[in-house]
């Protein structure tokens, strides 16, 4: 009797300890974040190596850091900070902030980034990425987002340079849907990055086909790369990313929070 009891009690422990050792995302921000459902694909990539997020998000086309400061666009952004414990709040702001809002850009940005560290969070900024149109861009928004960073002591994701990267090197692969929002590729190489750049693991295993099935046996495709994509996009991560302790998972239990245009 007492060894049935221990087989059932068992998996009740276990899924105790990953409810324990889940990793809780927000994302908040816009289009650029949930094209392809970037969020999604994310914690799905995570999964597949190991690593448990619980993913939410709060995304609002079209917002920039000043609409989710002010609440617009029925944003609750700020509430979600404020009235939730989070290990990282990742946040960017509208795709042109750095080139014709700067300094909302420079306001807002410090705004977040202090409530953020007085919750308890870390800040991260992710770097946005030209567009299609306009590939020089990036220079203006890879400035300005290390800028910030600098001044406030605050991590840069640098996903902008690493779509750059992919297109000085391999243009043939579109990362666009359009002028500015990512392809499936695109979106599948912003969500690779912040797994790398969050986890600070190693992408070697990480496939390009992410399915997951679910209790009843239906399938979803979440993402759906060819592997000569998959590998380069790897490679070009590995050189924009390094792994480091900070960015390491062991240490602690992490709750996230993305904003994002």
């Amino acid at each position: 009797m007492r060894h049935f009891l221990i087989i059932i009690l068992f998996p009740f422990f276990c899924h105790s300890q990953d409810a324990k050792s889940a990793k809780s995302v927000l994302f908040i921000g816009n289009s650029f974040s949930f094209y392809w459902n970037m969020p999604t694909l994310f914690e799905k990539i995570a999964e597949s190596e190991g690593v448990i997020f619980d993913v939410h998000s709060a995304t609002e086309s079209g917002a920039s850091l000043k609409d989710h400061w002010y609440g617009e666009k029925k944003s609750q952004a700020v509430e979600l900070i404020k009235n939730k414990s989070w290990d990282y709040v990742i946040m960017h702001d509208h795709s042109l902030a750095t080139i014709n809002k700067l300094e909302d850009f420079r306001t807002y940005g410090t705004n977040f980034c202090e409530i953020v560290k007085e919750s308890g969070a870390e800040p991260i900024l992710l770097m946005t990425w030209a567009y299609s149109s306009d590939i020089n861009m990036i220079n203006t928004i890879s400035k300005q987002y290390k800028l910030l960073g600098k001044k406030l002591n605050v991590r840069v994701c640098p996903v902008g340079e690493i779509f750059n990267l992919s297109r000085t090197i391999k243009p043939e692969i579109n990362l666009f849907s359009d002028d500015k929002h990512p392809s499936p590729d695109g979106s599948y190489l912003v969500a690779l990055s912040l797994y790398k750049f969050i986890a600070g693991n190693s992408i070697k295993n990480v496939p390009g086909r992410i399915i997951t099935t679910n209790q009843i046996g239906k399938k979803t495709y979440h993402s759906f790369v060819k592997n000569d994509k998959v590998e380069f996009f790897k490679n070009i991560i590995n050189k924009k990313i390094y792994k480091n302790e900070k960015n390491s998972f062991c240490s602690s239990s992490h709750n996230f929070l993305l904003m994002s245009k």
